[in-house]
């Protein structure tokens, strides 16, 4: 995956999540990375 949140997957927790939603539908997973990625950006927040 090259996306602009890819380094999200860098964390382990994250992965794991990311990982089971993609074992529903991948491109839920997707969609659901980014929208994570993005609040994260606008709140200043980390994945922890």
């Amino acid at each position: 995956m090259a996306t602009k949140y890819a380094e999200l997957l860098n964390d382990e927790k994250v992965r794991v999540w990311y990982d089971n939603v993609a074992a529903g539908s991948k491109i839920t997973a997707d969609v659901h990375l980014r929208t994570f990625g993005l609040y994260c950006h606008l709140t200043g927040e980390t994945p922890d």
